[in-house]
């Protein structure tokens, strides 16, 4: 196998295993909303807070960004965070 051979290949294992990360941090910033919300349906806003925060940490440009950002923004201001 030449240089450039092996070079491709190892390139195709980087990508699939950037791909495969991306979506275990995925799952994790899923699981962080899920257990958001269900802090926020119980009223317990702060806890609920961390958890948005954490949901969007895990995976900032990812499907649930945007929803655990809009969650965290309504517990912030059930809190009277708004700063």
């Amino acid at each position: 196998m030449d240089f450039f051979a092996t070079s491709a290949v190892n390139a195709d294992l980087m990508f699939s295993a950037t791909i495969q990360q991306q979506s275990q941090l995925d799952e994790l910033s899923n699981r962080a909303l899920t257990n958001g919300i269900d802090l926020y349906t119980n009223k317990r806003y702060k806890e609920a807070a961390k958890e948005f925060q954490r949901a969007v940490g895990l995976s900032p440009q990812g499907q649930y960004a945007a929803d655990a950002s809009n969650y965290m923004a309504q517990a912030f201001l059930k809190l009277d965070k708004t700063e």
